[in-house]
């Protein structure tokens, strides 16, 4: 797999392990092809929420050591005992930045980005979810899927009943006077 930022590109490969599994990868810079040491890796395993972190060696190389899912535990975390949307991370974000919901009970959600002055950008989601915690992430694009320009962007979520408003701001937009950036992906 390739991931890769504005100024980060990011291999990765995951390989099946007696214990596991491992996530072996290199980040280097776009621009000159130079690897980067010491910066932190996250994977974020959507199913359960859980967070695996290392940092880069010198030559920019990381392992991480990932749980055999056939021992881990299998048994359904509670449902959270209310509503809520937890705090926006990271923020300032760049490219993308998550937010992280629970649900005390299934319910229609609708979360959608707009600009400073209020003209609409995404509309991330729009649909009845299940009960428990969602990770709700945006990727700096509209819905046409172009990317944004830097600047503070506000966000309205709401769960059934449940409202909640917030400012996400972008450190590195994908757009300058109108003019994508970076490539394509």
């Amino acid at each position: 797999w390739v991931m890769w930022g504005y100024f980060l590109l990011a291999f990765c490969q995951l390989i099946r392990t007696a214990w596991g599994a491992e996530v072996r990868g290199q980040v280097r810079l776009r621009l000159d092809d130079q690897p980067v040491p010491f910066v932190q890796v996250r994977y974020l395993d959507e199913a359960n929420g859980a967070v695996y972190e290392t940092r880069t060696a010198e030559d920019g190389a990381y392992i991480l050591e990932l749980p055999d899912p056939s021992t881990a535990v299998t048994a359904s975390p509670p449902l959270p005992t209310h509503t809520q949307l937890g705090p926006a991370y990271p923020n300032p974000f760049n490219p993308v930045v998550v937010l992280p919901l629970d649900l005390a009970a299934p319910a229609q959600v609708r979360l959608e980005i707009f600009t400073a002055l209020g003209q609409p950008v995404r509309r991330l989601v729009d649909r009845e979810m299940p009960g428990g915690t969602h990770l709700l992430r945006w990727d700096a694009r509209d819905d046409q899927r172009q990317g944004v320009a830097a600047g503070v962007y506000f966000f309205l979520l709401r769960a059934g009943e449940y409202t909640s408003r917030g400012k996400l701001t972008l450190a590195d937009g994908a757009v300058v006077y109108g003019v994508p950036i970076g490539g394509a992906d």
